[in-house]
Order: structure tokens, then C-alpha cells, then sequence
């Protein structure tokens, strides 16, 4: 992902030939308001030698560093993983394009970094630290770091890992990057998902807060974080070149679980993403956590108060912000008799949906998801859009996002507990 000329892009991992994970393509989509988004046709395509194309980046070469600019025009340089059948062998490539993302050149002396006869050796996230240009890649359940001055020849600094973290299952889609708090106190952030294991079970993505010094990274706590603690926010990382407040990053996710990705019951598409997220830092009891606001720039509708009991019409496309009691509970039904319950005790937060319409695909998707509280602060930010519910609970610093399938759309909300809140439409 990254942002350019008032465009922010978007490349997700695409089969065009079905829903369910097969020879993986580079899709592309942009945004200008990050709530109205244009498909575009697709941007890498899989080699017949070299492998499909996994996850990866995109960074604009500002300088062209690389040279492979052609007159004035920065190339946009994607790294990703080719994955080569048989034998799963793992390889970093990179494509460059010189329209500003839309299309892209095979560069000519792939692949850029060969395996070093590891399994797992994937998804390069690209950043510039200052001095250098860095890839973080994931190693089995370690994560690499590479140099280079040119975005093309890659040196190993350092490796990261051992006994820090959540290693129920295969580290995936690392980011490092620095946030800022308000009181200027900078750290770093190293993003790693793991595809199995989670809290909740299944997928999700853990993040350790430390110093980078420029070859090695030192995480500052034991503790396990997470960027979500519900069940479908998976491999997310942030957009290069955002345009954000100073000492944040803006980032989104893929809403699903491996434990279920490839059975939901959808047909014409299968997954989908979350909200963006602006990313902050802040400092509670002598420890650093990432807090997260929405950001979206266009898109909002009619606006109403939010009411303890009140009817809902239309498209179940709708955002509400609210205060409520440190213990409150609230519940979504449709005339078809599907329920979504989300409540808080004093140390947690809950989300129901086992009786939300379509749920027996899996048998783990009917258990209730918990994500333990930091603090029990009043403000609330929640968004509905169809079969998704994303929260961001005290203050951002609790989040969790649960994909549903509903029979019908939601036509009743029962909040107990509420103290005030605003009802605010997606669609115009």
C-alpha cells in the first residue's frame, strides 16, 4: 500500500479465477476519500519460472536510488514473495512501475533475494529508517531484517525473534515503523501475524513495541499485544507515504481467519478489508500501546442520536460513537430473529455471534470472542457495514473485529448502559 498525488493504493492478494486461494495475483484498488474505492485491473501477475506472487510492498523510489526511472518519474518498487510449486520454494522479487502504480515491469535479474534453503521465507515490508532502506521478512518464526542503498541488492542485518511473543503458529506480514506519542516520546513498532494461535484462535497479528538502532531490533516487554483482539483482522500493516499527523501511520487489515477463510458463505467474493486505521502511540502505567481512530475522509451520510432502543432501516452500513457505563451491553437483531451481542465486564469485552444467521460452516466460528481491557474508558467507536463489526473500545485501545452473515439486515438496537452517542450512515 502506499499514497501518491492525493491516491491512496491498495494491492491485496487475488485469484480471478474463483474464491478460494489458488495462483496468487497482485489485485489492485485505490481511494482518493478512503471510504469510495475503484477496482483496477491486475497489477503483477504470477512467472511462469520464478513462482505466484505473495505478499508484500510498494515504496516510491523519490530519489531513484534503484535507476530504473525513466526521465523525471520516481518508479513505484514492489518487493513480494514468488512462491514456486513443487517444492514451495520461496523467493523476494521486484516488479516497478512508472505510472504511478497502475502497471509493472519485471525486473530483468530476479529474484533479489534467493532462499537460503529456508520453508518460510516471505512477505517483504519495506521501510527507510533514516540512513537506509530496510525489509523486514519473516524466517520460520523469526523475522529478518535487510539493508540496501538501492532497493535492489539486499544485505541480512539481523534476525528477531526466540522467546518474544506468539509463536502458536507460522510468523507472517512483519512492519517495522516508529509512532510518537503527544508528549514526543518516540519507539518502535515491529507488526508480526501469526496464522494460527491467536487469543481468540486462528489468525491475528501481534505487534512489540522497542528500538530499532539500525541493524537490530530490542522488544521492551514480555507481554503479549495485539493490534485486534477479535477473530478477522489479520496481516495488516500501514500505508507508505500516508498522509497522517505527525508521529502516526494509517493502516488496514484483511477481515478474515484462517480457521474459516476459505468456507465463509459468500460466492462472488470471499474476504474483504477493514476500515482504515490511524495509529497512535500513548503511555499508560509506565507501558506503550498502540491506540486506533478511524480515518475516514468521505463518506458520511445522514446523522441521528443514538437511542437506547431504537429501529434501523435500510442498509446496515452505519457507524455509531458513543459514552456509555464501564459496563454496557448491546444487541442487534433482524426480523429473521439474528442476534449480535456485544457487552463489557469490568476487565473485558465480549462478542457474540453464534446466533447471527449463517454460522455452522465452522464449528469455531459460534465461540464468543473476549479482549481483555487496558482501561475502561468512556469513548466508543463502532462501524456495521453488512456482515462486519469493527469496534475500537476505550479510547482505541481495545479493538476487535468480527465478520457475521445475517439472514436479513438488522432492523433493532437495544443498548443498556448508554450515555450518549451519535448514529452516523456511511452512504450518502
Amino acid at each position: 500500500m502506499f499514497y501518491k498525488d492525493g491516491t491512496y493504493h491498495l494491492y491485496f492478494q487475488y485469484y480471478p479465477e474463483g474464491n478460494q486461494w489458488g495462483p496468487m495475483h497482485w489485485g489492485h484498488a485505490s481511494t482518493k476519500d478512503l471510504v469510495h474505492w475503484t477496482e483496477h485491473p491486475i497489477a503483477i501477475y504470477p512467472d511462469t519460472v520464478l513462482g505466484y506472487i505473495f505478499s508484500g510492498s510498494a515504496v516510491i523510489d523519490t530519489f531513484n536510488v534503484s535507476g530504473l526511472a525513466v526521465d523525471s518519474t520516481p518508479p513505484v518498487i514492489a518487493m513480494y514473495t514468488f512462491h514456486k510449486r513443487p517444492g514451495d520454494i520461496q523467493t523476494q522479487g521486484i516488479s516497478y512501475s512508472l505510472d504511478g502504480g497502475m502497471t509493472y515491469d519485471f525486473y530483468e535479474d530476479n529474484p533479489v533475494l534467493p532462499n537460503p534453503e529456508l520453508k518460510d521465507f516471505r512477505d517483504p515490508k519495506m521501510m527507510w529508517d533514516g540512513t537506509q532502506w530496510i525489509s523486514a521478512l519473516t524466517v520460520g518464526q523469526e523475522i529478518a531484517f535487510y539493508g540496501s542503498e538501492n532497493l535492489l541488492d539486499w544485505t541480512l542485518l539481523s534476525q528477531f525473534s526466540g522467546e518474544h511473543g506468539n509463536h502458536g503458529g507460522v510468523w507472517e506480514c512483519p512492519e517495522l515503523f516508529s509512532l510518537t506519542t503527544e508528549e514526543g516520546v518516540r519507539k518502535d513498532i515491529l507488526l508480526v501475524s501469526i496464522g494460527s494461535g491467536a487469543p481468540n484462535g486462528g489468525s491475528g497479528t501481534q505487534y512489540f513495541v522497542g528500538h530499532w538502532d539500525g541493524t537490530t531490533f530490542t522488544a521492551e516487554h514480555e507481554d503479549e499485544r495485539y493490534m485486534d483482539w477479535g477473530r478477522d483482522n489479520y496481516a495488516g500493516v500501514n500505508w507508505w507515504n500516508a498522509p497522517t499527523d505527525r508521529g502516526k501511520k494509517l493502516f488496514m487489515g484483511w477481515m478474515s481467519n484462517w480457521e474459516y477463510a476459505q468456507v465463509v458463505p459468500t460466492y462472488k467474493w470471499r474476504s474483504s478489508m477493514t476500515l482504515p486505521r490511524e495509529l497512535s502511540l500513548v503511555e499508560l502505567d509506565g507501558q506503550f500501546h498502540i491506540k486506533q481512530q478511524f480515518r475516514l475522509d468521505g463518506g458520511n451520510g445522514f446523522q441521528t442520536n443514538l437511542e437506547p432502543k431504537m429501529g434501523l432501516r435500510g442498509a446496515n452500513t452505519f457507524g455509531i460513537n458513543f459514552s456509555a457505563e464501564p459496563q454496557w451491553s448491546l444487541r442487534l437483531t433482524s426480523a429473521a430473529g439474528d442476534t449480535l451481542d456485544i457487552w463489557t465486564s469490568v476487565d473485558s469485552i465480549y462478542i457474540d455471534r453464534s446466533k447471527c444467521g449463517l454460522v455452522d460452516f465452522e464449528p469455531s466460528f459460534k465461540n464468543i470472542m473476549s479482549g481483555p481491557r487496558k482501561t475502561t474508558g468512556a469513548g466508543y467507536e463502532m462501524y456495521i457495514d453488512v456482515m462486519s463489526l469493527e469496534l475500537l473500545a476505550d479510547e482505541g485501545l481495545t479493538v476487535m473485529t468480527a465478520t457475521f452473515f445475517p439472514k436479513e439486515p438488522f432492523n433493532k438496537l437495544e443498548f443498556e448502559g448508554l450515555k450518549e452517542g451519535t448514529l452516523t450512515s456511511l452512504r450518502e
